[in-house]
């Protein structure tokens, strides 16, 4: 059984405000605004590991969201 790894760099979709997608990451996530500023430090961040396929698609579909 494959396992996966939702990791987030920093980047947002073209269009998309930064402060905007913050402020929605805060609220998926409930996370204070210190750890949400460590998602857009420039570095691969690893949010969540060791998830089934099913676990993983839900995570991604969050972020794209968000």
């Amino acid at each position: 059984m494959q396992r996966y790894e939702i990791a987030f760099t920093g980047r947002v979709l073209a269009g998309a405000e930064v402060g905007e997608v913050k402020s929605r990451l805060a609220q998926v996530f409930q996370a204070d605004g210190q750890r949400i500023e460590a998602l857009f430090s420039g570095r691969r961040v690893v949010i969540k590991n060791n998830l089934n396929e099913r676990a993983a698609q839900h995570y991604r579909m969050a972020l794209e969201r968000a």
